[in-house]
């Protein structure tokens, strides 16, 4: 039986190509924000890989709360690779625990899949295969026993969306679909909401608009649309529960920015803008500090969670195009999509 996709998904087949993921089915994408067709795949993934040489750290400086304030450009902890593994070939983002990490995407065989990589950098592959296409955003549940996955390029029952959101025993076992096919377009990333009371989504709404969603019982409600969104991905809960941070790929006319979100209002504040991104992006916080990743010049950067001061992490040059992130108490995790380099994991201990 031939399933029907959206034709929203067409731009991002681009973008996911350019980066080396393996091609979902060639449709036409358009969401009717800020035509993601020409900005998530196009420009976003041009400048993953057509524009790695555009250097862009100094312009992460350029924000709206730390300006020039607090961008010193003086090295943090040094990077180091965590672990690479013959069988993956890239991976697009991360869920830390005290004992390890969870990560999604593609094995050698080009199937997307979940692994489970412990304390020794060992990966296991927990699931593999359809109905998964192209998992982008994972996290664990705060007792540790459920893994949730977003995946955008999943058809929906009806064929007018693309995208689906999974939880799966965090031992391995068969997923299950939490209620966003056909409520969540295109969802990019997930985290847990604080106290488990849910899930936090960012992706896209029936009539296109971009928009943070909660998913809970089956039912997806928007939360925070409007304002600064036009293509948001990925996203961090704060562990005090008082924000909801969130990494948007074109919200600063065409650049990436770093939006933050106080709950319970959602009101927002852009923390960064001007930077680029390797799709879906990624940012992390341990209450204190945040961290997300950029391009251009690949690294990460650090900022207390105020905005109020910026430290580029020296990688050492180590990375190409990194993406996801993943915080646990001095330790952050950051994936690398691109699969011809050094490492599939690194770790920044700090």
């Amino acid at each position: 039986m031939a399933l029907s996709v959206s034709p929203r998904l067409l731009g991002l087949v681009g973008l996911l190509f350019l980066v080396g993921c393996p091609p979902v089915e060639d449709t036409d994408k358009e969401t009717g924000t800020g035509d993601t067709d020409d900005t998530d795949s196009g420009d976003t993934n041009d400048t993953d890989t057509g524009e790695t040489g555009d250097t862009d750290t100094g312009e992460t400086g350029d924000t709206a709360d730390t300006s020039e304030t607090g961008d010193t450009g003086e090295p943090a902890d040094v990077f180091a690779a965590y672990t690479d593994q013959a069988d993956l070939l890239e991976v697009t983002d991360v869920a830390v625990t005290a004992e390890g990490v969870y990560v999604t995407g593609f094995n050698l065989a080009g199937d997307a899949g979940i692994w489970w990589i412990d304390s020794a950098a060992v990966a296991t592959e927990l699931y593999a295969g359809a109905p998964l296409v192209q998992p982008t955003g994972i996290a664990i549940s705060a007792d540790g026993n459920t893994v949730y996955l977003s995946d955008l390029g999943v058809p929906s029952t009806t064929g007018a969306m693309n995208g689906a959101v999974y939880s799966m025993g965090s031992g391995g076992s068969a997923l299950n679909e939490l209620g966003a096919d056909d409520s969540i377009d295109l969802p990019g990333d997930v985290a847990e909401a604080h106290g488990g009371s849910g899930l936090y989504v960012s992706g896209f709404d029936a009539s296109g608009n971009a928009a943070i969603f909660t998913l809970a019982g089956g039912v997806a409600s928007v939360v925070a649309s409007g304002g600064s969104f036009v293509d948001p991905t990925a996203i961090a809960v704060d562990p005090s529960g008082d924000w909801l941070f969130v990494v948007d790929s074109l919200a600063a006319d065409g650049r990436a920015a770093l939006i933050a979100l106080e709950l319970p209002a959602y009101d927002q504040t852009v923390l960064a803008s001007g930077f680029q991104v390797a799709f879906p992006g990624g940012v992390g916080t341990d209450g204190a500090s945040l961290w997300y990743t950029t391009i251009g010049d690949p690294g990460l950067i650090e900022m207390a969670v105020d905005g109020s001061a910026m430290m580029i992490t020296d990688t050492l040059g180590l990375m190409e195009l990194p993406g996801g992130v993943g915080v646990i108490d001095g330790e952050v995790y950051v994936t690398e999509i691109a699969h011809d380099v050094g490492a599939d994991l690194y770790l920044l201990s700090y």
